[in-house]
């Protein structure tokens, strides 16, 4: 994640880290912030877009899929919980089981068997 003249530190988290990246990947495309717009090749595999703005923009929407996944997933995993009954359980599995993040979830957090 270094640029020419700065660099980032990796926080961990794979859609923060490549928000950082194609900032980062701007940053060695074009000097100057004025030039982002044009079209230019990707740096990285990941990335989407023609150009630098549309690297970061759609690096910032894939990261707002995942939280926003993870928080549905955590929702059902809670209300799993609380019910407690078989409809519930078997919805919350359903969906756990069908996403990733709520399968990292579950191994996070300690959920056991959601099934």
């Amino acid at each position: 994640m270094d640029a020419y003249y700065y660099s980032f530190d990796s926080t961990g988290v794979q859609t923060i880290d490549r928000i950082l990246s194609a900032v980062a990947c701007a940053g060695k495309a074009y000097h100057h912030t004025e030039s982002w717009n044009n079209d230019t090749h990707t740096y990285e595999d990941w990335q989407r877009g023609e150009s630098p703005v549309e690297w970061i923009q759609n690096s910032a929407a894939d990261a707002a899929i995942a939280y926003l996944e993870g928080q549905k997933c955590m929702l059902v995993a809670m209300w799993h919980e609380q019910i407690g009954d078989e409809a519930a359980r078997a919805i919350a599995a359903e969906t756990m089981e069908n996403s990733f993040y709520g399968r990292q979830y579950a191994l996070t957090q300690n959920v056991g068997d959601i099934s």
